[in-house]
């Protein structure tokens, strides 16, 4: 491993895994603001072997702080003597190295974007995260909710053993089980009035269904989490930057 790869590993492992910056690749594509779009067009062919993906160009002074960023389509429409930061857009959406990765892929929903740089408290440009790491993300919370709502505490899929599966259950299906006891005691104890009066038997079934109305609010309520449907700051203007 050459020592740029080494130092830039090394830089990448210092943030703990679940966050932006565990997930951030520092193979992204910069250019000066002082750049030409024949000049950012030049660079772009030198670096586009090495840089995993480009979804965005990102701009930076002369101290690396991200200014702006230009699209693909922006270098294509533009002339060759263009200046890049005539053509830059300047409300960036970055985020912290810090930042949840939960929170990270939440911003990817909910702006629709395909990479977000990630910027220390200077605004230097340390790295960037792309659609791909978040819809991994994605996948790796629903599973450990969707885990956590079928109160196992833990991923159960086809490759879980039976008794593993059983024994994270177990509990559960325990204390249902003495619920279900319960009913039946207390359903024995009114027996006599059941006799006198049976028409009330008539509503046991359906009080016995109305478990499920409160176990679908709760999937609801859940799913509602997971996309953010509930909070109030997503009628908030873009900003500039997320922290």
């Amino acid at each position: 491993m050459k020592q740029e790869e080494s130092k830039s590993v090394t830089e990448l492992m210092e943030y703990p895994p679940d966050t932006a910056g565990g997930l951030m690749t520092n193979r992204y594509v910069w250019i000066p603001r002082s750049f030409t779009v024949r000049e950012a067009v030049a660079k772009l062919k030198v670096f586009a072997e090495i840089t995993k993906h480009i979804y965005y160009f990102y701009v930076v002074d002369k101290d690396r702080r991200l200014i702006g960023f230009l699209s693909h389509r922006d270098l294509v429409l533009a002339d060759s003597d263009d200046l890049v930061e005539d053509l830059m857009y300047q409300r960036v959406i970055s985020v912290p190295p810090h930042m949840d990765q939960e929170e990270v892929a939440s911003i990817f929903q909910k702006y629709d974007l395909l990479s977000v740089p990630v910027v220390d408290e200077q605004d230097h440009l340390a790295g960037i995260v792309t659609v791909d790491d978040v819809i991994d993300v994605m996948i790796e919370e629903t599973n450990e909710d969707i885990g956590k709502f079928a109160a196992s505490g833990k991923d159960i899929d086809f490759h879980t053993s039976s008794f593993s599966a059983a024994k994270r259950r177990l509990p559960w299906i325990i204390l249902l089980l003495f619920l279900g006891m319960l009913s039946g005691s207390i359903i024995s104890f009114f027996e006599g009035t059941l006799q006198k009066a049976v028409a009330l038997s008539f509503f046991m079934p359906m009080i016995a269904g109305m478990r499920v109305i409160p176990a679908h609010s709760l999937s609801l309520s859940l799913s509602g989490v997971w996309l953010r449907t509930n909070l109030k700051k997503d009628s908030l203007p873009r900003p500039f930057s997320v922290n």
